[in-house]
């Protein structure tokens, strides 16, 4: 999900019901209203709809509802317009408090978000917790408690106090006498965190150390897989260049480290995999290929852009993979 970026501006904001020179309105009678019975927020998208017909058949009509003052210049926009222009509509149209779209989208991602894979959810409950969304927020949270999404990256890629909400969820049985068979020893554990932070700081001569340490392995750590999810590509090839960890390992949600680089979408990672002979042929759990989940994620403009920046490692990874 793209980051919205606000300029340093402050917003003043008119009736979301009328533009600003107050020339446009829609009165709606009581007898309509009380024959159909139609909801609030079909009247509001209505009401929005008659504003944006407005500027196409009346060239005087001031489209603006909105100014923001950019350097000093007060700049008139249309919430609705670039709420809809924008890259994350859900978090544009809070932001420029446009309650009709809001109220739309989140009802559409509430249905989404059971049908989702998990790492999708992630996306949205960033967007919905920055937009202070509650009931989506309470869904993803739930949706994400119930999948078999690891602990660590749960805490790598979400706010604290979601993370927390999330284990504590996880921490209630399902039934009175149901008990929990996956006991974690804690001692494993801190070694495993220790390697992902050896990781993060980008020190392999670390990562040798702490595997003389214990008998802890990279396999163990799943030390590629967050490699290729969270450190730079020099990392990945250095921890490939070791020699020992299986490139064609699976996770405990049955995803391979090049399905991990294909999420990334980074071409740098991909390529040094497929050079140490991962498969681009293995499947996840629901029959998904490194390929399919790159053509899924990957649009035509972000691929541009990344071609822009390393044409050479982009040909030659996704040549490897097709």
């Amino acid at each position: 999900m793209a980051n919205f970026s606000e300029p340093s501006s402050s917003l003043s904001f008119t009736s979301s019901s009328h533009l600003s020179n107050g020339s446009i309105s829609q009165n709606i009678s009581t007898s309509s209203i009380s024959e159909a019975r139609p909801s609030l927020e079909v009247i509001s998208l209505n009401k929005l709809s008659s504003n944006l017909e407005q500027l196409l058949i009346d060239s005087s009509c001031d489209y603006s509802d909105t100014e923001i003052i950019v350097e000093g210049i007060p700049v008139g926009i249309h919430r609705c317009i670039l709420a809809a222009r924008s890259s994350g509509v859900l978090y544009a149209s809070s932001i420029f408090q446009v309650p009709e779209l809001v109220s739309l989208f989140q009802r559409r991602l509430v249905n989404f978000v059971d049908k989702a894979h998990v790492e999708d959810v992630i996306p949205i409950l960033l967007v919905a917790f920055h937009c202070q969304l509650n009931q989506l927020v309470a869904q993803c949270v739930d949706r994400i408690a119930r999948s078999d999404l690891d602990n660590i990256s749960i805490e790598k890629e979400l706010p604290y106090e979601v993370s927390e909400s999330i284990k504590f969820l996880r921490k209630k049985p399902v039934s009175d006498d149901e008990e929990n068979v996956d006991v974690v020893d804690p001692v494993h554990e801190k070694r495993i965190r220790r390697i992902h932070k050896a990781l993060d700081s980008d020190d392999v001569e670390l990562v040798k150390l702490l595997l003389t340490e214990s008998d802890v392995t990279l396999d163990d750590a799943n030390a590629l897989h967050y490699a290729a999810a969270y450190c730079d590509p020099k990392v990945v090839s250095e921890v490939l260049g070791l020699g020992i960890a299986d490139v064609n390992l699976k996770n405990s949600q049955g995803y391979t480290v090049l399905h991990i680089a294909a999420m990334r979408r980074e071409p740098a990672v991909i390529v040094s995999l497929l050079a140490k002979g991962a498969c681009a042929l293995d499947s996840t759990l629901d029959g998904r290929s490194a390929v399919s989940i790159c053509r899924r994620l990957t649009s035509q403009k972000i691929m541009m852009l990344k071609q822009s920046r390393g044409r050479k490692q982009i040909r030659t990874g996704y040549a490897l993979m097709f």
